[in-house]
C-alpha cells in the first residue's frame, strides 16, 4: 500500500501491526498535514450490518473525545470493501518499547500513569470504555507526554434509559454487542469480569490501568504465567506479589493504589479515575521533593501526605455543598451499623438521593453539567454514569422516585417555584402543584405530600397533599407548622401510605414541639411522645424516614456531626421508644435517608467548615491584591465577628459541642502571634453572640444566653486588631459509596 492514495490520503510507511490492524503514516493531500490511518481487518465489518454498525458507533465515540491524552479520531473511511480509521499521528514510540523489560524511574512512571489515568477518566466520564489498556496502546511524545491509542475496541456504556423509538434497537444491539465483545481485549490485562464474558463498565479499565501500573512501577506483569490459560487463571483467582516486595524502594503508598486496582471483586476497587489521578499527582510530587522513599518498616504505619489526601479527599473545598451518598444493602430488620460504600464522584454539588422501591434506580440533583444550576440526574446501579433527566437553567432538585419507578416528583425553581413530575425515561415535565418542597410520594403512588412556606414564622411550613397527576391540593393538618430544619425530609409516609409522620408544633394550642401522626384521609393527629420518651440525641434532632416499625432520626451537630439513628413507633397509640440505635458513625452530616423495599438505602453526607479569612483591602478594579489568607483553621462554624479598627484583634463567635451540649463560645485573637484565647467560662448550654471590639482593641464586648435565659453582657481587657477581615464559608464534601452485605 506504500505509496496508494486512500481517499486523500497517501500512504507513506507502514507504522506497525496488531490484533486491531495495520497502521500506516499518511498524509492529508487536502490539510497538509500527517495522519495514522488504520486499516481494520475485514472482520471487523464485513457484510454483517451489525458488525459494522457497532464498528461506526465505536468510532464515533472515539472521535467525540477531546482531550490531549488521548489520539484523536477523524475520519471513517470505507474504500472497495475496506474499512479504515484516519487518526491523529503521533510521533514517538509506545510505552512498551520505553520500557523494555525494566521499571521506569518512580516519578516518570507516576508521570505517565497520571496523564493515562486523566485521558481515561475524560473516556469514563462521556460513557465510553476502552477495554484493551496496555503498554503497546499508549504513545509516549517527543516531548514526554502520553496519549491513549485504538479505542477500536471501545465500547459505549449503555444508556441508561433509552428513548421510547430506540427501545426494541437498543435491546437487540446491546445483545449482539455483549455476544461480539465478550472476550474482546488482551488476555494479559483484562479484568477478571473481562476474561468471563461478563458485562464490564468503566472498572474494568481500572484493572488494566493497575495492571500498567504494576508494570512501569516494578519491570514484571503482576499475572503473567507460562501459558495463557495459566495466565487467566491468575487473574481471576490469584493475588499479585505485593509490589513493594518485587520493587523494594516503592513508596508503600504506591503499592496501595496499585492493589486496590487490582481487587477482583469491581465494587473494592477505584470507583474513579479521576480520584486515581488526584492520588497519583500527589504521589508524584512526594517522589519529586524526596518525601515518596520508601519507609522503614516502623514508619510505614505514618501516612504520607498522599495518602492523608486520599483519606480526605472527597472532602474538597468547595463555594457550595458538595454532597455525595452512601448505599447499603442490608435487611430492613438488621440493626447493626450500615456497610458503607462510595457511589458517586462529583466534585459540585450533589444532593437530595432518593432510591426507587426496588432499589435499581437512584436519582438526585447535581450541577455536574457545569452550566451553573441543579439538574435531576438518575443512574442504575451498579452502572458508573449517571442519565441527565432535566435541564431547565432553574435549579431542579429534592427529587422523588414513584414506588412503581415510572417518574419522579421534584422541586423546580422555574415558573416562580412548584413540584414538577416527569416520567423517569424522560418526556415532558409537567407542574402539580405551586411553591411546593420536598415532594414524597404515597406507597401506592397516588398522592404526593409536600410542604409551602406559609409565612407563619421562620423555618415552619405547613403541609399540603395532591393527586400525583395534578388537581387542586388539599391542605393536610392545617392547625400544624412544620419544622423545616436544615435538610429535613418532611412529612414521612407511613409503609401502608394510610398515615404521615411530622415534626412540628401546634399553632391552635400552643403547645410543645413534638412528632406527630395523622391519618391521610383526615382526623385529628396524635402525639407520638418522641419529645419527651426520647433521650436527646444531639443539637439537632428529627425524623427523616418511616420502615416497618421503625422511625430513622437524623440527629447531630456540625461540631460532632449528624448521624443516623433508628427507634421503635408502636402501631395503633403510635409511641416512640427508645433507645435510640446508631447506624452511622462518624463527624460528616447524614442528614435524609431513602429506603429500597428490600432494605437499601441512600443517605447523603457532608461536611461544613467555617473560617474567617484576611484580604488585603488595597485593591484595584474592584479585585483583591492578593490572594485571601485563612485566619482560623478548625473544623468549628463561626458566627459573627468583629474587628478592632487600629490593632491586630479579632473577636468572634465558635460552635464548640461534647456529647449533646451545644454552646457558643467566644474567641480573642491576636492577629500579629495568632495567640487565642477564650475569655468566658464555658457553661453548659451557654451561646455568646454578637461580640463587638473597641477601636484600639483593648475592650470587648458580647450578648449571653444561659441555658436559654439572656445574661448580661461582658467585657474583657484586650490589646487590639485588623484590616480587612472577611468571613467565608466552605463546605467539605464527603464520599458517596455503594456496598453488600
Amino acid at each position: 500500500m506504500i505509496g496508494e492514495t486512500i481517499d486523500r490520503y497517501r500512504v507513506v510507511e507502514k507504522l506497525g501491526q496488531g490484533g486491531m490492524g495495520v497502521v500506516y503514516k499518511a498524509r492529508d493531500t487536502l490539510l497538509g498535514r500527517f495522519v495514522a490511518l488504520k486499516a481494520l481487518p475485514s472482520e471487523a465489518g464485513g457484510a454483517d450490518p451489525e458488525r459494522r454498525r457497532r464498528f461506526i458507533d465505536e468510532a464515533k465515540a472515539a472521535s467525540a473525545l477531546q482531550h490531549p491524552g488521548i489520539v484523536g479520531v477523524f475520519d471513517v473511511l470505507s474504500t472497495d470493501g475496506q474499512d479504515y480509521i484516519v487518526m491523529e499521528y503521533v510521533a514517538g514510540e509506545t510505552l512498551e518499547r520505553r520500557m523494555g523489560q525494566r521499571a521506569l524511574p518512580l516519578s516518570r512512571g507516576l508521570l505517565y500513569a497520571e496523564q493515562v489515568a486523566e485521558a481515561l477518566a475524560r473516556a469514563h466520564a462521556a460513557g465510553i470504555v476502552h477495554r484493551d489498556i496496555k503498554p503497546s496502546n499508549v504513545m509516549v511524545t517527543e516531548d514526554d507526554t502520553v496519549k491513549i491509542l485504538d479505542f477500536g475496541l471501545a465500547k459505549l456504556a449503555e444508556a441508561p434509559f433509552p428513548g421510547d423509538d430506540e427501545l426494541t434497537v437498543s435491546r437487540g444491539h446491546a445483545e449482539h454487542l455483549s455476544r461480539e465483545g465478550a472476550i474482546a481485549g488482551t488476555l494479559a490485562y483484562m479484568s477478571p469480569e473481562q476474561s468471563a464474558g461478563r458485562p464490564v463498565d468503566a472498572r474494568t479499565d481500572v484493572f488494566s490501568f493497575g495492571v500498567l501500573l504494576y508494570e512501569m512501577l516494578t519491570g514484571r506483569h503482576p499475572f503473567r504465567r507460562g501459558s495463557q490459560l495459566e495466565t487467566l487463571s491468575a487473574i481471576r483467582e490469584a493475588a499479585p506479589e505485593p509490589p513493594t516486595r518485587v520493587a523494594p524502594g516503592l513508596p508503600p503508598e504506591a503499592e496501595r493504589a496499585i492493589l486496590r486496582c487490582l481487587h477482583k471483586e469491581p465494587s473494592r476497587r477505584w470507583q474513579s479515575m479521576s480520584d486515581l489521578s488526584a492520588v497519583l499527582h500527589d504521589l508524584r510530587e512526594d517522589s519529586e521533593s524526596g518525601r515518596g522513599r520508601a519507609a522503614a518498616p516502623d514508619a510505614r504505619a505514618r501516612r504520607s501526605r498522599a495518602w492523608l489526601w486520599w483519606s480526605a479527599m472527597t472532602l474538597a473545598v468547595a463555594a457550595a455543598a458538595v454532597t455525595g451518598f452512601l448505599l447499603h444493602r442490608r435487611g430492613p430488620t438488621v440493626a447493626a451499623p450500615l456497610e458503607l460504600a462510595r457511589l458517586t464522584y462529583d466534585t459540585g454539588l450533589t444532593s437530595d438521593p432518593t432510591i426507587s422501591a426496588d432499589g435499581k434506580l437512584i436519582a438526585y440533583a447535581s450541577d455536574r453539567s457545569g452550566e451553573g444550576h441543579l439538574d435531576i440526574w438518575v443512574q442504575l446501579e451498579n452502572q458508573p454514569q449517571p442519565a441527565r433527566l432535566t435541564r431547565d437553567p432553574a435549579d431542579d432538585s429534592q427529587p422523588s422516585i414513584s414506588p412503581d419507578g415510572s417518574r419522579i416528583a421534584f422541586r423546580s425553581e422555574r415558573d416562580g417555584g412548584g413540584i414538577y413530575v416527569v416520567g423517569t425515561l424522560g418526556g415532558e415535565e409537567r407542574k402539580v402543584a405551586d411553591r411546593g418542597l420536598l415532594p414524597r410520594f404515597s406507597p401506592d403512588g397516588t398522592q404526593i405530600a409536600y410542604m409551602e412556606d406559609a409565612g407563619w414564622a421562620p423555618r415552619r411550613l405547613r403541609m399540603l397533599l395532591v393527586g400525583a397527576e395534578g388537581g387542586p391540593p388539599r391542605p393536610f393538618q392545617p392547625d400544624f407548622a412544620v419544622h423545616s430544619l436544615p435538610g429535613s425530609a418532611g412529612p414521612l409516609w407511613s409503609p401502608d401510605g394510610r398515615f404521615l409522620l411530622f415534626s412540628g408544633v401546634n399553632l391552635r394550642e400552643k403547645g410543645p414541639a413534638d412528632w406527630w401522626v395523622a391519618p391521610a384521609d383526615g382526623g385529628p393527629a396524635v402525639s407520638t411522645g418522641a419529645a419527651a420518651s426520647l433521650p436527646r440525641i444531639d443539637f439537632v434532632q428529627y425524623p427523616c424516614a418511616w420502615v416497618g416499625g421503625h422511625v430513622l432520626v437524623a440527629a447531630g451537630s456540625t461540631i460532632e456531626g449528624m448521624n443516623i439513628y433508628r427507634v421503635r413507633i408502636s402501631p395503633g397509640d403510635w409511641k416512640v421508644t427508645g433507645p435510640p440505635e446508631p447506624l452511622t458513625s462518624g463527624t460528616g452530616m447524614s442528614h435524609l435517608v431513602s429506603i429500597a423495599a428490600d432494605g437499601r438505602m441512600v443517605i447523603p453526607r457532608f461536611n461544613i467548615v467555617a473560617q474567617l479569612w484576611s484580604i488585603d483591602p488595597a485593591r484595584r478594579g474592584g479585585s483583591p491584591s492578593v490572594a485571601p489568607r485563612a485566619i482560623t483553621h478548625d473544623a468549628a462554624p463561626k458566627i459573627g465577628f468583629s474587628l478592632a479598627r487600629d490593632a491586630p484583634r479579632l473577636a468572634y463567635s465558635a460552635y464548640s459541642g461534647q456529647g449533646g451540649q451545644f454552646r457558643l463560645v467566644l474567641r480573642l485573637r491576636d492577629l500579629a502571634t495568632g495567640a487565642e484565647t477564650a475569655p468566658v467560662q464555658t457553661r453548659t448550654r451557654r451561646i455568646s453572640l454578637n461580640p463587638h471590639l473597641n477601636v484600639d482593641g483593648t475592650l470587648v464586648s458580647w450578648d449571653d444566653v444561659v441555658e436559654g435565659r439572656p445574661a448580661a453582657g461582658g467585657r474583657w481587657d484586650l490589646v487590639a486588631a485588623a484590616r480587612g477581615i472577611h468571613p467565608a464559608l466552605s463546605i467539605l464534601a464527603s464520599e458517596a459509596w455503594t456496598a453488600s452485605a
